[in-house]
């Protein structure tokens, strides 16, 4: 069975569309680790603060 013109260009495109989806999807992707990172970011650095407060502290009772 061999495929048409027409048959080979509905293909084509269907790949395209498809190509497109998945840019987009990766692209939504790309936002959400972006964000969890930034977020995360801002939870951690006062943390770490906190903890080199507590070592100092600590070391100077040692």
């Amino acid at each position: 069975m061999s495929l048409t013109d027409a048959d080979k260009r509905w293909i084509e495109g269907m790949f395209g569309q498809v190509r497109g989806e998945i840019g987009e999807v990766r692209d939504k992707i790309e936002r959400v680790e972006t964000n969890l990172l930034t977020e995360f970011h801002k939870w951690a650095s006062p943390n770490e603060a906190r903890q080199r407060t507590h070592l100092a502290g600590l070391r100077a009772t040692e």
